[in-house]
């Protein structure tokens, strides 16, 4: 890889972990948040859409909900074990999981809600609402 590359790789990883920490902090809290940082995020997917894939990624890594699949408890697991595969932080309480996650499934839905105005010279939302499950 070029230095180029390297930093484009870089920035694109930064800007969806900045994105999904939106989700999970301001957009958790503040749910009518969630349409501007949208606004954001299609805007910026649209621009560069290699950036697509890595926002996706993101959400899914960090929100287990934003992946259409039921999670089952694998036998000889304990609490700890399965809170960690649905994506629980350390010593998380139950309240505050919930909070994250729902703050992250409602920037995601609405990222796949937002319509970039046809007068933008950015083109459509490239994970429009055809993305969502």
């Amino acid at each position: 890889k070029t230095y180029g590359e390297a930093a484009l790789e870089y920035s694109m990883i930064t800007i969806a972990e900045r994105l999904v920490g939106e989700g999970e902090g301001q957009v958790a809290v503040h749910s009518e948040s969630a349409f501007p940082v949208a606004a954001v995020a299609a805007a910026l997917m649209a621009s560069y859409p290699d950036i697509v894939d890595v926002l996706i990624g993101s959400f899914n890594k960090s929100c287990s909900q934003t992946v259409p699949t039921y999670m089952p408890r694998k036998e000889g697991w304990d609490n700890d074990t399965y809170k960690k595969y649905l994506g629980y932080k350390d010593g998380e309480s139950r309240e505050r999981y919930y909070e994250r996650m729902c703050g992250m499934v409602t920037l995601y839905a609405a990222i796949t809600q937002t319509i970039i105005p046809q007068q933008s010279s950015l083109g459509p939302n490239p994970h429009g609402i055809r993305s969502a499950w």
